[in-house]
């Protein structure tokens, strides 16, 4: 994958990041039974010549470079849980007032 309008700065993406493929030619939508835009997940493939590919929600995988020119492809922003702020608990201590007799 390279920036866009600039093919001489390759961009690196880790293996298992969302991204979403605009774009795909008619063949590969009738090919692998996928629509023009399909959100992906950046894979490691195990056959072939290549390793570096995407695997679609239906599960098939392929090559980057079987995408052929002109897909354009998005980083998908990943949602981070924040675990739930527990409030903290307060124990107040009761002073102990003694009557002088």
């Amino acid at each position: 994958m390279a920036v866009a309008g600039d093919c001489t700065t390759a961009v690196c993406v880790q293996y298992d990041t969302k991204l979403t493929l605009e774009g795909l030619s008619g063949d590969l939508q009738s090919r692998l039974g996928v629509n023009a835009q399909e959100d992906v997940i950046f894979a490691r493939l195990e056959h072939g010549a290549y390793r570096d590919g995407v695997k679609f929600g239906n599960g098939k995988e392929i090559s980057l470079q079987l995408l052929g020119t002109g897909v354009t492809v998005s980083l998908i922003p990943a949602v981070v849980e924040e675990e739930p702020v527990s409030e903290p608990s307060i124990k107040a201590k009761t002073p102990v007032l003694e009557e002088i007799i």
